[in-house]
């Protein structure tokens, strides 16, 4: 836990650089055992090292943000250490809480807190996530404990959906009503989406552990087929004539022709920017993030 040595202030913590790997340790100069930890990632996170019950521990105060300052992460710091010398634990109400939160809240936190600490996430992808939690994941183990979950309960929650065990008709004020079919897409789809949330909740004290990982699925069918010369002008004089007849704007007219010339997925045309496109070499160029053979161009 070796580091650097300086009172932590805004500027401090402003100032403090990611380290390429791991993470470094900046200790404050005027309050014994208050320190910032700052990650790869660029996350920075306040905590406070404390003998408590006759042990030294690491009590995680928070992360760096407009709801978390400096100067309330000390205050924060100094009231642990104090109820430390008093014989209390700080970490004693966080690991009740821990033990005691349910998949249902887990998923609350998720969607709450989540977007913060992943900028680079969109907004649609946010919203899918939200859609597979609620309507499946919350239905089979919302009121479960988090910690209580073990990799046979997610492999059933993974074999109830492919079953169509969540299979309904909801009600919704924007389109009146959203039919959830479950099936095995959408059971490897929120299989994805749990793990990811069960890992984001280890690495913020949440959850012990992810019982999604090593959960086996069914192989995704494959569904790919070239289009004939004939076949793709048929469907080119096709988008033509729709636009004509204004069957079809513009814009979904020149998608559907860039996703016909360039073989990219909808999602990544759909999501195309300007700073994305190069007229001068007449060349489309995704970034890693944004393709699943990490890193696209399109001619």
């Amino acid at each position: 836990m070796a580091g650097q040595a300086a009172k932590i202030s805004k500027r401090t913590v402003d100032a403090a650089k990611p380290p390429a790997e791991g993470a470094d340790w900046l200790w404050d100069t005027e309050l014994k055992g208050f320190f910032l930890r700052v990650y790869s990632t660029g996350r920075k996170v306040y905590g406070v090292k404390c003998r408590a019950a006759g042990r030294q521990r690491i009590h995680t105060i928070g992360a760096h943000g407009d709801s978390l300052t400096p100067e309330e992460a000390r205050a924060k710091a100094a009231d642990a250490l104090r109820r430390a010398r008093e014989g209390d634990d700080p970490n004693r109400e966080k690991r009740a809480a821990r033990e005691a939160l349910t998949v249902a809240a887990l998923i609350d936190a998720y969607l709450t807190d989540g977007p913060a600490t992943k900028p680079a996430k969109r907004e649609s992808t946010w919203a899918i996530d939200a859609s597979n939690l609620n309507r499946h994941v919350r239905p089979l183990l919302g009121k479960r404990v988090a910690n209580d979950l073990t990799k046979a309960d997610a492999a059933r929650m993974v074999r109830d959906i492919a079953g169509g065990k969540t299979r309904k008709n909801e009600k919704t004020k924007a389109r009146g009503l959203a039919r959830v079919t479950g099936g095995e897409g959408t059971a490897r789809r929120t299989k994805i989406t749990a793990a990811a949330m069960f890992a984001w909740g280890v690495e913020h004290g949440l959850t012990k552990a992810n019982p999604f990982v090593g959960v086996k699925l069914a192989a995704a069918p494959v569904r790919e087929r070239f289009l004939s010369k004939a076949e793709a002008g048929d469907l080119l004089d096709a988008i033509a004539a729709l636009e004509t007849e204004e069957g079809l704007s513009r814009a979904f007219a020149d998608a559907l022709r860039l996703l016909l010339l360039t073989g990219a997925r909808k999602t990544e045309i759909l999501g195309l920017r300007w700073a994305e496109v190069d007229f001068e070499r007449k060349r489309l160029t995704l970034p890693p993030d944004r393709t699943k053979a990490g890193g696209s161009t399109g001619e």
